[in-house]
């Protein structure tokens, strides 16, 4: 495990403590968590973010091979 020094103001670390204490945990173990999230966060929104961007590709892009036309016939109703 890798030890972080983090400096916060007197305000910020009092709420953490008293999170902490609510929960029955410790600061380091809610902003492991919270670290943890994030990490989640991202992948999933660049996950979904690549998605996105292959059903994009996939609504312009056309079929190799055949024609990308409509003979008249399909066109105009005969």
């Amino acid at each position: 495990m890798t030890n972080l020094t983090l400096t916060i103001n007197d305000s910020t670390a009092h709420k953490a403590q008293l999170a902490a204490q609510r929960r029955r945990t410790t600061v380091d173990a809610l902003v492991q968590g919270l670290i943890e999230g994030l990490d989640i966060k991202e992948t999933d929104a660049g996950n979904r973010a690549c998605e996105a961007l292959e059903r994009s590709f996939q609504d312009v892009s056309m079929p190799f091979g055949g024609k990308p036309w409509k003979d008249r016939d399909e066109l105009y109703d005969r």
